[in-house]
């Protein structure tokens, strides 16, 4: 790993830490969240693990593989009750447009996560023009929401790097050597090194609900989201349901690696909180992008490579939810349209960008 990636992951762990207040640490021991072991899940501060993967379609091309890991603060009832972030971010955050509304909880999320693209002729060490780029992107990601059972509203800020740095080649032949897949030979050609940042804004709103919530039950909510900057400039909406026996009150989650979506727990305890929570969803959408870095290629230097995408795309996930008082385990799977232009990109790829995901988090 040369010099550069060292320092711009040492940098990025180093905004992290920014983030992050010491204050709690200071005042309750070796605890930064004091009293979350009594907490729920849902309502804890927990870390998550998220990994995403096209291999259950057969594919290791467009999207190969993704992963974040996160950091949730536990919910409070008030911006400046959230635990963790430094008070500067909290008055910026309640500062915010529509981030404070009476009778909303709060929470603050940290995150790194990066991404892997590559063309579908992984062992040609030439730039194929035909198919996607090579890209990696390394992220690290702040996020504030606000939300009841029925409302929710979410800002992030996502910075990152795109090339060399974000050590996409090193991350998969890793991978490749350890279940014995051919190593990728022409990462020379993936899209240079510059920064990427991104400004992200969700809402949803709870439109219908029916059963008992303590036994089983269903709902829906429409979801509206916007995003501008170099890694993504987009414009969706969506509609989720739930369905299950207990489910955690709120919303349910859109998996997400770096920042094409948003990363948040808007979640509460379940009307029965030591009993398990069993629960299905199913999300329907569709986006308007403008910019996609991995396809449209650099913004601030010249692009070695670049394709013709779509600017709408469509997507469908199925999620399956096991949670418990402590821990959950979460397996998504995702299907979108075509998002590249298949008359222009002729070169064997993948033209849609399905995937799996699997998140596993604990209570900290």
């Amino acid at each position: 790993m040369n010099r550069t990636t060292v320092g711009l992951i040492t940098a990025c762990l180093c905004l992290v830490s920014a983030h992050m207040s010491t204050a709690d640490a200071k005042e309750s021991g070796d605890a930064f969240f004091p009293g979350n072991k009594d907490r729920h899940l849902r309502e804890a501060a927990k870390y998550r693990l998220e990994m995403n993967n096209d291999a259950l379609f057969d594919s290791d091309n467009q999207f190969s593989n993704g992963w974040s890991f996160q950091i949730h603060t536990p919910v409070a009832d008030s911006w400046d009750a959230v635990e963790g972030p430094t008070d500067y971010m909290k008055r910026f955050l309640g500062w915010l447009p529509t981030m404070t509304a009476d009778d909303h909880k709060y929470r603050y999320a940290l995150s790194i996560g990066q991404i892997i693209q590559t063309p579908d002729d992984i062992e040609n060490p030439n730039l194929i023009k035909e198919d996607v780029p090579y890209a990696g992107v390394l992220t690290v990601r702040g996020s504030g929401i606000a939300f009841t059972d029925k409302d929710f509203r979410g800002t992030e800020l996502v910075i990152g790097v795109v090339g060399r740095p974000s050590v996409g080649e090193q991350t998969q032949n890793l991978i490749h050597n350890i279940i014995g897949s051919n190593i990728a030979q022409g990462w020379d050609n993936q899209l240079e090194t510059e920064p990427v940042f991104n400004v992200n804004y969700m809402r949803k709103k709870k439109f219908y609900q029916k059963g008992d919530l303590a036994r089983n039950s269903f709902d829906a909510a429409i979801n509206g989201d916007a995003h501008l900057g170099t890694l993504y400039t987009a414009a969706g909406a969506s509609v989720q349901t739930r369905f299950g026996s207990n489910m955690p009150r709120g919303f349910g989650y859109r998996s997400d690696p770096i920042g094409r979506f948003m990363t948040y727990d808007a979640t509460l305890a379940p009307l029965r909180p030591k009993s398990r929570s069993i629960y299905g969803t199913f999300e329907l959408g569709a986006q308007f992008i403008a910019h996609n870095l991995v396809l449209d290629g650099n913004v601030f230097r010249d692009t070695p490579h670049s394709v013709e995408k779509e600017d709408v795309v469509g997507y469908a996930t199925l999620g399956v939810h096991y949670e418990r008082p402590s821990w959950g385990v979460h397996l998504d799977i995702n299907f979108t349209t075509d998002v590249v232009d298949t008359s222009q990109v002729t070169g064997n790829p993948d033209t849609n960008n399905n995937f799996s995901t699997l998140m596993v988090e604990w209570r900290i």
